[in-house]
């Protein structure tokens, strides 16, 4: 990543609406967003980790997400902070903090162009 934006202000003036829609999760009423169709956004959040309530483990679901090999699945868990003997716990037994690493390395496996921090 070569470069880092913030998104600044005071309550109320729009910071969080623009997030969204340049994310798509809102559509505008007035005017129009236009963004090159090939850029990838990825967002993550406070709960971002809330969907990982899965019988497999950390490790699985990476590998089975992004035919990754065991230890590559390992080594990007450890990137994001994910002590080791979490790779191998359910994941719907994780705290919400090893949920969301998880999430976290997820998202950068899908490799965003743009990175968006809520």
């Amino acid at each position: 990543m070569s470069s880092r934006v913030a998104i600044v202000g005071p309550n109320g003036v729009g910071k969080s609406t623009f997030l969204k829609l340049l994310t798509g999760d809102l559509t505008p009423q007035k005017g129009e967003v236009k963004k090159n169709h090939r850029l990838r956004i990825g967002r993550f959040d406070q709960h971002s980790g809330e969907h990982l309530t899965a019988e497999e483990t950390p490790s699985e679901y990476l590998m089975r997400l992004f035919d990754l090999p065991y230890e590559k699945a390992r080594k990007q868990l450890g990137t994001f902070g994910l002590a080791g003997h979490a790779h191998t716990i359910k994941m719907k037994d994780l705290s919400g903090g090893q949920k969301a690493r998880v999430a976290l390395a997820e998202l950068c496996l899908n490799a965003p162009d743009v990175l968006i921090l809520v």
